[in-house]
């Protein structure tokens, strides 16, 4: 089909199933067509975080911020492969940007605390893990991670770098 809505459609229902090539090959036909659409933008750029192709995720979601510059998934997923790739501080820009766009998600809080952790600003995150936990409680990922946050901060007091 030529039709943007139902090239993406298409590219849903490969996700769901799992069949990420030929998801990003409808979500890449959806830009083609529509160069515009921010969400086809994003779409591709999701399918290949998936596939952990992080370098083919980035410009995708680039091009999305570009043109819906608060879209919070985006910015969301842009933070994941930037840290995956190693670019911390970029990570930390676009996970605060989302957080700023969605301050209430337990969600947000936990994904910048974990980049700022990996980034050694141990007592930002541990405040980001706990906000995190203050709006939802059980959230497993942000408690886990506030207690290695913990056991790290208290290894390095105990080793004088603290």
């Amino acid at each position: 089909p030529t039709h943007v809505p139902s090239r993406t459609s298409l590219g849903a229902v490969r996700e769901r199933q799992g069949r990420l090539d030929e998801a990003a090959a409808e979500f890449r036909r959806v830009v083609e067509l529509d160069p515009g659409y921010a969400d086809g933008h994003f779409n591709l750029g999701s399918v290949r975080l998936a596939q952990g192709r992080l370098e083919e995720a980035a410009g995708p979601l680039r091009e999305t911020l570009a043109l819906e510059p608060d879209h919070a998934a985006a910015h969301t997923n842009l933070g994941h492969a930037l840290r995956e790739l190693g670019r911390l501080d970029e990570a930390i820009v676009h996970h605060r940007e989302a957080l700023r766009l969605r301050p209430g998600s337990a969600e947000a809080h936990n994904n910048l605390g974990s980049v700022l952790a990996v980034s050694g600003l141990l007592d930002e995150a541990m405040e980001h893990f706990q906000r995190a936990l203050r709006i939802q409680p059980d959230h497993v990922q942000a408690r886990r991670n506030l207690e290695l946050a913990r056991e790290i901060a208290a290894e390095l007091a105990r080793a004088g770098l603290r």
